[in-house]
């Protein structure tokens, strides 16, 4: 006669529910279940997020790419980064002008975005070379899909 080995919480749980007439039962309920759950819980196929987004255009006639950088779009980066809520700044620079696009964390009002970049580059034009025309600033929403997890 051969002696199984003993089994613990997990082999004794598992044993109950491989010779239990009631685990089918189980499973169907939780079918069931699963189900009603589906049909009756309220869920939208493709949220929208709202991510709030502000350009910052600046005309700097004469100007060759190389030299905007250094003379416009780097100090605007700057300014922008410091900016409360700002998550990300991209900019782009040719000749006779730049482009610094600031985006803000989700759930930032828009308006607020707005506000706080009119403030803040007013505030340091002093640091743009004069001759350089005031900003023109433009703000934005960008929604996206949130993926489902």
């Amino acid at each position: 006669m051969m002696h199984s080995p003993k089994r613990g919480i997990a082999g004794a749980l598992t044993d109950a529910f491989i010779t239990s007439p009631l685990t089918p039962l189980a499973l169907v309920a939780a079918v069931l279940m699963g189900i009603v759950a589906l049909i009756t819980l309220p869920r939208e196929e493709e949220p929208q997020i709202s991510v709030p987004m502000v350009d910052i255009h600046v005309r700097a006639d004469g100007l060759r790419a190389e030299d905007a950088v250094k003379l416009v779009t780097e100090p605007l980066e700057t300014i922008v980064k410091s900016i409360p809520g700002v998550e990300h700044v991209y900019s782009q620079t040719q000749d006779d002008g730049t482009l610094v696009t600031a985006r803000f964390e989700v759930g930032t009002s828009s308006d607020a975005a707005i506000v706080r970049v009119h403030e803040k580059v007013r505030a340091n034009l002093d640091r743009i070379p004069k001759g350089i025309p005031e900003p023109l600033i433009v703000g934005r929403a960008s929604t996206m899909s949130r993926l489902p997890c």
